[in-house]
């Protein structure tokens, strides 16, 4: 193995052979199985990788629904390479006894360290090594051609989802955008009837008894009575020339509502004209898709942001490795502010067990779970911030906030309902 990439439905790695000399082993997972394709050299995109696999050599493989494992030797060195392609998809690699010491993205439960199962695996590969490589020419070409074939179709598909989901998405905002000025053009009322009612209100202004605000006035242009509402803030003159001042407003404004509404009607017609067209290449064009950029790793999911924490005085403020902030009081307004102010009922609250200290506290921002890292990256802070910072190891309890109930006359102080306890090295920085 030479390089490893990794593109949005799979990956690949660049192989050097011996015999057949530089090509690669594509990753797709379709139809909820995993597919291990030969392929030529493929586009490279910021994918990300490692040294932790590379001048290793593939003894043995297994496919097992959409999840691929590679057995790796270097020497006398043993290796496993594994690709899960669910779930957004990772690479992972193990040493010969499954304790990960490498991954490409993190994952709840699971961090470098920890053991990876894959007994049912390594106890039954399904392809063997020379079963993969070691095949004539004539059919090694044949497979590299089906593999590129493949891999550009996939690219194809891409391109033509992105192409028609900006296409969607265009139609969707017009029609929002159509909605908000039909209702624009309605608010904007009749500028004849308002002129109408200023002309009438000027006409009668001597017959307007003072202090009226729903005169009967006679309208010159038919005679009738009619009664019209005044503004009491203002006086009939006032008013009047404020019904002119709209009306003048509301002529100019629908003359531009109605061409700017025309205008998205036409640019609404052309995309769903252009919904069915064939000619991807051409759109993907026109909405400047850049198709390489389509291959990176799609971003991941966000959790609901935060909104700004207010009054953060006498509290320091962490972000942890797997991105959450990590909030912490230093003193016992602070303290009691954080926990009863600040932290929401599903946050995760931290305390070192037994001694005085820190509030600490864990925001979720929308998120169900915390990784186990973090929690004990904000337990070493919680201990280092406490009476116990000059211990080797120190107990920190931890639970969810709502468990956390203060004492009457006690700022700062509380008790809990339910906890758990971890055992962490004080630690003043992440």
């Amino acid at each position: 193995i030479h390089r490893g990439y990794r593109f949005i439905f799979g990956g690949w790695l660049e192989i050097r052979h011996r015999k057949l000399g530089k090509f690669g082993i594509f990753f797709r997972q379709k139809s909820g199985d995993a597919e291990i394709l030969l392929s030529p050299m493929l586009p490279k995109v910021d994918g990300g990788w490692c040294s932790a696999a590379e001048n290793f050599t593939i003894s043995q493989v297994d496919r097992q629904r959409n999840t691929i494992v590679m057995l790796l030797r270097r020497n006398e060195a043993e290796r496993y390479l594994i690709w899960e392609l669910f779930g957004g998809a990772n690479v992972i690699i193990t040493d010969k006894v499954e304790k990960i010491i490498w991954m490409h993205k993190k994952r709840e439960k699971l961090s470098v360290g920890d053991i990876y199962p894959i007994r049912e695996f390594a106890e039954n590969f399904s392809i063997q090594r020379e079963q993969f490589f070691d095949i004539d020419e004539k059919k090694f070409q044949s497979c590299i051609s089906q593999g590129n074939a493949k891999f550009f179709e996939m690219w194809d598909e891409l391109l033509s989802k992105e192409v028609h989901r900006r296409i969607k998405r265009k139609i969707l905002s017009i029609e929002r955008t159509l909605r908000a000025i039909r209702a624009d053009y309605k608010k904007l009322g009749n500028f004849s009837e308002l002129r109408k009612k200023a002309d009438i209100i000027l006409a009668n202004l001597n017959k307007i008894p003072k202090g009226e605000k729903s005169p009967t006035l006679i309208d010159p242009y038919t005679d009738d009575e009619i009664v019209i509402e005044i503004d009491e803030h203002l006086s009939p003159h006032q008013f009047a020339q404020k019904l002119y001042t709209r009306a003048k407003k509301s002529e100019r404004s629908r003359s531009k509502i109605v061409e700017r509404y025309r205008k998205l009607l036409r640019e609404r017609r052309y995309f769903l004209q252009i919904q069915n067209s064939q000619d991807i290449e051409k759109l993907a064009a026109e909405f400047s898709i850049d198709k390489l950029r389509l291959l990176e790793e799609p971003v991941s999911h966000k959790s609901k942001s935060l909104k700004p924490i207010a009054n953060l005085s006498g509290i320091k403020r962490f972000v942890s490795s797997d991105g959450f902030v990590i909030l912490l009081g230093r003193s016992a307004e602070a303290n009691n502010r954080l926990t009863f102010a600040i932290a929401a009922k599903d946050d995760i609250w931290l305390h070192a067990e037994g001694v005085k200290g820190a509030h600490t506290v864990i925001k979720l921002a929308g998120k169900q779970e915390v990784p186990r890292r973090t929690i004990e990256e904000a337990a070493s802070l919680a201990a280092f911030y406490s009476d116990a910072k000059h211990s080797s190891f120190a107990p920190v309890i931890f639970t969810r906030r709502k468990y956390v109930h203060s004492i009457r006359k006690k700022p700062g102080q509380v008790k809990l309902d339910r906890s758990d306890v971890v055992m962490v090295k004080p630690k003043e920085k992440i």
